[in-house]
């Protein structure tokens, strides 16, 4: 393999690593930790924006060499399984998060617009 690729691959997952991490942190931080944003649903709108991120960063790292429509479900039921995750250990392991569902519809629009951007759009 490319050195080149190899090291442009390296920097990808570690991007997407440190993005899990960041949605992670933000998402078991205390609530009154969350800044509170006067837009209606903006809550929702920053989740659907940090799954398609997280989506486009799960493709441009490689993980796995599927071919590419079973990679591309492989990253979105990845991604929507993460972010049910998180909610459950909102619900769980915080005092003041609670789960919501309403946040993985988000997660999943968001990972959804990805899909269809990616289609319609070079963005890999």
């Amino acid at each position: 393999m490319n050195r080149n690729f190899e090291m442009k691959e390296l920097h990808w997952r570690l991007l997407c690593c440190l993005w899990v991490v960041t949605i992670l942190v933000l998402s078991l931080m205390p609530a009154r930790n969350v800044p509170v944003v006067g837009v209606w649903n903006a809550d929702k709108l920053v989740h659907a924006g940090m799954y398609f991120a997280l989506a486009l960063l799960m493709l441009k790292s490689h993980w796995l060499s599927l071919a590419s429509l079973k990679y591309l479900l492989l990253v979105a039921l990845v991604c929507v399984g993460f972010g049910a995750s998180i909610e459950c250990l909102q619900e769980h392991c915080t005092t003041d998060r609670h789960f919501d569902s309403l946040d993985i519809v988000a997660n999943t629009l968001g990972v959804v617009l990805f899909l269809f951007a990616k289609r319609f759009v070079k963005l890999v």
